[in-house]
């Protein structure tokens, strides 16, 4: 259930230092025979590789079926009226946090006569995958979070797919999260299938310029087969919660917070630092009495065989700030009466749940954004934001007298690089005749 790891005298510094399970999972990612195959086939097969319809999936008969787009509306007219509120509720937080975080131009003179405007331009077209595991209000809170990121940067169109094999109560919340979140398409399709339609495109699906949105095992190794091809914003492996207790706080608090973190998840995610020794010990035996009462349908006896969770004890309230530093949790909770000067000093946290009245549980009410990796082994982690939808670009303008001011150093450029057209194409700037550079600076 809970391991112990004693810190005691130990300097926080480097990744010795660590809490095991919070460091990234290396290694190579390896797709399975049969992903590879269903990937290649729809990346050879061109737009006639995949068929409309529905049945078993695979290389030789690969199936998608496009949703129409009132089934969405439906799904959300359909849901009780409290359950709309709610979804409503979630979406309005989700959106205003994304539409803070989606600045996109600056401008500056780098010399007289030389301006350069640095952009952020909105990827085209975004395909969105749901996997059939994990909770509904995961799946939920995932699509409008992906969704609203998208559509804050300013893309243009958003496609989702939807693994068929998802309950139906998930499909239903999933495809009313859809129309709340203004997906322009919608796909039923799961696995590699999914991943190789948004990747490369098929009967009515036009190809995505990146591809996102929660993992599995299978999709997992079909993002990584189609990364040559198209940009892939891949799921981080672990979302670590660390818990940061003083002797002082209560242990009911901190047990229900390690074991609503346990729920669907591995016991490898939680983590509690704390210098009280005696505490540490009413936190587990309050973890236990929690069990035995089934609040989780965790299984209580592969939790008490298989101690992944860990207790740090630590000499005082300083280290364990060093401690958590060091390991760089993405979610940090602090019980102490003093968790909010506690909290200024956390430096490399997405989120800090401050005092004993922030649960992590408030995750699910859309406060929490989903982890996202650049790599398929889910090293790197940070929060997905409307930037991951941007790409950096430039526009410069240079006036003719900003050529001038600046030509001697090009001429010196080239001549270091022995790049005789690159000299020769600012040259050829003053063959053209002033009356005309004139004209043409005055057009701009």
């Amino acid at each position: 259930m809970l391991s112990h790891l004693d810190l005691r005298s130990q300097a926080a510094s480097g990744r010795s230092a660590s809490l095991p399970g919070l460091r990234g999972h290396g290694g190579r990612l390896i797709a399975s025979e049969e992903t590879a195959a269903i990937v290649e086939h729809v990346r050879a097969g061109g737009p006639g590789a995949m068929r409309w319809g529905s049945g078993q999936l695979g290389p030789s008969d690969t199936r998608y079926q496009a949703l129409d787009p009132d089934l969405a509306a439906r799904a959300l007219a359909s849901l009780p009226s409290p359950t709309q509120a709610r979804m409503e509720g979630l979406a309005d937080r989700i959106r205003s946090d994304c539409l803070l975080a989606a600045g996109r131009e600056r401008e500056h003179e780098l010399s007289p006569g030389v301006r350069v405007v640095h952009r952020r331009v909105a990827v085209d077209r975004v395909g969105l995958y749901l996997p059939s595991g994990g909770s509904t209000i995961g799946a939920v809170s995932s699509l409008l979070w992906y969704a609203f990121c998208a559509r804050a940067a300013g893309v243009r169109s958003v496609a989702v797919a939807i693994d068929p094999r998802s309950p139906e109560s998930m499909h239903q919340l999933v495809m009313a999260a859809c129309h709340i979140a203004g997906a322009h398409e919608v796909y039923s399709v799961g696995g590699a299938e999914a991943i190789a339609l948004l990747a490369y495109g098929s009967g009515g699906c036009d190809p995505v310029d990146l591809i996102a949105g929660p993992d599995d095992q299978e999709s997992r190794e079909a993002k990584s087969l189609v990364s040559p091809d198209v940009d892939v914003l891949h799921v981080a492996r672990t979302r670590a919660f660390a818990i940061l207790a003083d002797r002082w706080a209560n242990p009911n608090l901190v047990a229900a917070d390690i074991v609503d973190v346990a729920e669907g998840r591995s016991w490898r995610d939680v983590f509690l630092v704390t210098p009280g020794e005696g505490f540490a010990e009413d936190v587990v035996v309050a973890v236990q009495a929690r069990l035995r009462l089934g609040q989780t349908h965790a299984d209580h006896g592969e939790a008490a065989r298989d101690p992944l969770g860990t207790v740090a004890l630590v000499d005082d309230m300083e280290h364990a700030l060093a401690v958590v530093d060091t390991c760089a949790p993405m979610d940090v909770a602090i019980h102490s009466a003093y968790a909010w000067s506690y909290a200024a000093r956390i430096r490399r946290a997405e989120t800090v749940y401050v005092g004993a009245h922030s649960p992590f549980a408030l995750r699910s009410l859309g406060l929490t954004r989903p982890l996202v990796s650049t790599t398929p082994q889910g090293t790197s982690r940070r929060e997905v934001s409307p930037g991951d939808f941007l790409r950096d670009a430039r526009v410069v303008h240079c006036t003719r007298q900003g050529l001038e001011s600046l030509s001697d150093e090009c001429e010196s450029a080239a001549h270091a690089d022995s790049a005789t057209p690159t000299s020769a194409a600012v040259a050829a700037r003053w063959e053209t005749s002033i009356a005309h550079s004139r004209t043409h600076d005055r057009g701009r």
